[in-house]
């Protein structure tokens, strides 16, 4: 299954009738009134049974294609199909059938044909098998975004993806820049992006020292994706167009991880000699001046000069 849409059915219980002669069973008294339901009650123990038994029914006549499937539970219908066109055909069927039978949809709670979709209060993510951490025998892609302030006040930003072939030889396989007006969160998660494009139907780990980004993949994505990527008060989201777009690209690889990995670490293992080079590459796609003595060590290092007789990595130029 790709495509899903969810039904939310609206004021569920009160679609129901009751019987005109069984509606003396739920009469009650407020300020000195005497009332009566004519609907299913809320709070009756037995409105939910009779209720799922009620759509069950409605929903019994409708062909449902090979690959498709219908699911109800309580007054959410979720259906799943495996292309685009097939899941808009069920959902119209679905859609006419309850209105047919009476019932009212929520418009605003209409998740049609999507990729993910949020159904009875758990998450369908946009990719079950997103992991974070290594997947084995997987291309291994080391990101990292970078923004810094220039001489007149603007800002410059850059973005770059470097490949590590073990034990130590890494390579820029994308980048990104310069831009101004650029932060550095929208340069990091414009690497991830990259890296999603670059390993586009392959297995690939990523690699980022990035809270941020890793946040927003693996935890807030989904939700801001099933929110339409607004916040409560109906306004976008920071980065909103770029968050869309890295959600489509999740799609691409055959399998992915995000992995979160420390920064700035000076050690000798293969994630902290990733992360170093996709640094340098990330500055010199924002056309970092590297003028300071530690910067001045990186961009030796990124030339494939020596410091004290060793390379900690060798990294080819673009």
């Amino acid at each position: 299954m790709k495509y899903f849409t969810v039904i939310d059915l609206k004021h569920a219980f009160f679609t129901i009738p009751l019987a005109e002669e069984c509606r003396y069973q739920f009469a009650f008294t407020y300020g000195g009134v005497k009332l009566q339901y004519k609907v299913l009650p809320q709070g009756h123990r037995n409105s939910p049974g009779i209720f799922n038994k009620v759509l069950k029914d409605c929903l019994s006549p409708i062909e449902v294609l090979s690959g498709a499937v219908i699911v109800q539970y309580m007054d959410d219908v979720l259906i799943g199909a495996r292309s685009a066109k097939d899941c808009l055909d069920v959902t119209a069927a679905v859609l006419s059938r309850l209105l047919e039978c009476g019932f009212k949809v929520s418009k605003t709670k209409l998740q049609c044909c999507r990729s993910q979709v949020s159904f009875s209060q758990s998450q369908a993510r946009i990719r079950p098998d997103l992991s974070d951490q290594p997947l084995p025998d997987s291309r291994l892609l080391f990101t990292d975004g970078h923004c810094h302030r220039l001489p007149d006040g603007s800002l410059s930003a850059g973005a770059a993806v470097v490949e590590l072939s073990p034990p130590d030889h890494t390579r820029t396989v994308a980048s990104w820049g310069p831009c101004g007006g650029s932060s550095a969160q929208f340069a990091e998660l414009m690497a991830l992006k990259l890296a999603l494009e670059v390993a586009s139907g392959q297995r690939v780990t990523i690699y980022t020292d990035s809270a941020y980004v890793c946040g927003l993949v693996l935890r807030d994505l989904s939700s801001w994706k099933r929110n339409g990527f607004l916040t409560a008060k109906g306004t976008p989201i920071a980065h909103k167009e770029l968050c869309e777009e890295v959600a489509d690209c999740l799609l691409l690889p055959a399998a992915v991880a995000v992995v979160k990995v420390s920064g700035h670490s000076k050690s000798g293992t293969m994630t902290a000699i990733g992360n170093r080079a996709a640094d340098v590459a990330a500055k010199v796609a924002g056309s970092y001046h590297f003028d300071s003595p530690i910067d001045g060590d990186c961009e030796a290092l990124m030339c494939g000069r020596r410091e004290n007789g060793t390379l900690p990595w060798r990294c080819d130029p673009d």
